[in-house]
Formats: C-alpha cells, sequence, structure tokens
C-alpha cells in the first residue's frame, strides 16, 4: 500500500504581456532584460520547491510540489520578490 504524499503537485503558468508595445517603444534588448528579470523571478520564488521552465517566447510554467496550505506564503513572497527586481 502507499504512503499519502504530504505535497501536492501545483502548477502554475505565467504569460508576460505587453512585450510587443515594449519591443516597439524601447527596443529588442529591453524585451530580453525583462524576460531576464522575470525568469529569475519565478526561479527565485518557485524553484525551491520544484522546477520552472521557459517555454515559448514569453510564457514560463512552474511546477512544485508543496502544501497546498503554504501557497498564499508563497504568491505573497513571490509578489514582494518581483517588487525588489523593479528598476535593475
Amino acid at each position: 500500500m502507499r504512503e499519502k504524499l504530504c505535497e501536492d503537485l501545483i502548477v502554475f503558468s505565467f504569460d508576460s504581456n505587453g512585450l510587443k508595445k515594449i519591443n516597439n517603444t524601447y527596443g529588442h534588448s529591453a524585451v530580453d532584460k525583462l524576460l531576464r528579470l522575470a525568469g529569475i523571478c519565478i526561479d527565485y520564488s518557485f524553484g525551491k520547491y520544484g522546477k520552472v521552465y521557459r517555454y515559448g517566447g514569453d510564457e514560463f510554467i512552474a511546477l512544485i510540489y508543496v502544501d497546498s496550505r503554504k501557497i498564499n506564503l508563497i504568491l505573497d513572497n513571490f509578489k514582494k520578490n518581483c517588487g525588489r527586481k523593479q528598476g535593475i
């Protein structure tokens, strides 16, 4: 008989919006910088719980194993981490 897992698989999907406008206004290097920062922020926030992948041009996915009761704390930390990255 299998033991019950104490953690759940939780999937987060991220899509960066507005990149065409940023590209047209500030150029390709600005979009690259934003995508790198998004990846860093997502990985820093979710990577310790599972895996983070970039798929497609501006989409990311995080597959994490964590007790579902911790989701609000993880999301709050994600918001704080992204706020720290602004202006870099």
